[in-house]
């Protein structure tokens, strides 16, 4: 009974302490590639989400409006 009340009391003290140690995410700007042109309905709802992402995570959030090729440049992998 003593050996498991101790075990219980050590997993419950370790447990935390991963979160310690991590790095919080993200690190750089987070960029949000929108395949289509500035001023578009799709650029404003994408500001929108950016400016409510920057909140959420507490980093910043980068609008990169690339259009073109049917929004192909947008869905490239850069």
């Amino acid at each position: 009974m003593y050996r498991r009340t101790l075990l219980a009391c050590l997993g419950a003290i370790a447990a935390p302490l991963p979160s310690f140690a991590a790095e919080p995410w993200p690190v750089k700007p987070v960029t949000l590639v929108v395949p289509s042109s500035a001023g578009g309905g799709t650029d404003a709802f994408a500001r929108t989400l950016a400016q409510s992402l920057t909140e959420a995570l507490k980093q910043t959030v980068i609008v990169d409006n690339r259009a073109g090729a049917s929004g192909n440049l947008g869905a490239a992998d850069h």
